[in-house]
């Protein structure tokens, strides 16, 4: 499950880093990840500061993986950090949280409009948010339930949803490593975005 995530050069491990540095910004709050899949690297950050984090899946297996691998690395994860199941098809994601991160999860949902409509029209003004998605260009992915053929497609479609733009970084694949996109666009990416309410 997931173990393309630590190939060395993965464009996950790039991902993680840049992530990693945006949270560190946060400084202090809580953090609520949404379809998290694998820990985390942030995990670290969480635990060394003013910072709790709430990990939620609809899969029980992430869960389970998740709880063995914080056990394993963490003594007392579980004072700043939960594991919770939820299936943002079906149920409300929490509106308290400062931030709310989505590493390669809204698109899976069965209406991600729908769903980031309704949960930025929740929460408070200055809420921020931290997306990873794909830039697919004319390729779709079938498990994919919403698809963009530019980065500037993507920044529109969450302006569109009630977002502010702070930051954002392309990030390239390499098809030796990242073996998933292989069959994909040229020219296929993922993008990071740090937006806000």
């Amino acid at each position: 499950m997931y173990l393309h995530n630590f190939l060395p050069g993965s464009w996950h491990q790039y991902r993680q880093n840049l992530i990693s540095k945006l949270v560190e910004q946060l400084g202090r709050g809580s953090i609520y990840e949404v379809g998290f899949g694998t820990v985390p690297e942030y995990v670290d950050l969480v635990l060394g500061n003013n910072l709790t984090l709430t990990l939620s899946d609809m899969d029980g297996s992430s869960l389970r993986l998740a709880k063995l691998i914080l056990d394993i690395k963490y003594s007392g994860w579980n004072n700043k950090i939960v594991l919770q199941k939820l299936n943002m098809d079906t149920e409300t994601i929490p509106a308290d949280h400062d931030l709310y991160i989505f590493q390669d999860s809204l698109e899976h949902a069965l209406d991600p409009g729908k769903v980031l409509s309704q949960h930025v029209g929740r929460v408070k003004k200055g809420t921020r948010f931290l997306f990873s998605l794909p830039i697919e260009i004319d390729k779709p992915i079938k498990e994919h339930n919403i698809f963009f053929t530019s980065t500037d497609h993507c920044l529109d479609w969450l302006q569109k949803k009630g977002l502010i733009i702070k930051d954002h970084q392309d990030i390239k694949v390499d098809r030796n490593v990242d073996l998933f996109s292989q069959n994909l666009h040229d020219k296929y990416h993922e993008v990071v975005i740090m937006a806000e309410k």
